[in-house]
């Protein structure tokens, strides 16, 4: 799948059919911006798995309150079908994550 068509949304989108709403519905070239609840922690776990996450715009833009659950992610020509699926996939098993269950399970 072409890298463009994943950022549009098609077949399925880089963030899995909508659990990452991006932030701004205009045009775009090959950044976008998607809403993740706690992207900080979710850029940073991504990161952990190895997974390029990304840029958590709080880091950027600290004073923006619509930025504070924003990654800027990128697919440019360059980018493969692999990387975008192992990207869709890692953030989909981190927005599915139930943070209550695993403090519990850390006690």
């Amino acid at each position: 799948m072409p890298p463009w068509r994943c950022a549009r949304g098609g077949a399925g989108g880089c963030t899995g059919g909508g659990g990452a709403p991006r932030i701004h519905p205009g045009a775009y070239l090959n950044e976008f911006a998607v809403r993740v609840p706690d992207a900080r922690a979710v850029h940073r776990r991504l990161l952990d798995r190895g997974v390029l996450a990304g840029l958590a715009l709080a880091d950027v833009e600290p004073a923006d309150p619509e930025l504070r659950d924003a990654l800027l992610v990128c697919a440019t020509e360059l980018t493969t079908a692999d990387e975008i699926r192992r990207f869709a996939t890692a953030l989909r098993a981190e927005l599915a994550r139930d943070p209550v269950i695993e403090t519990a399970a850390s006690r």
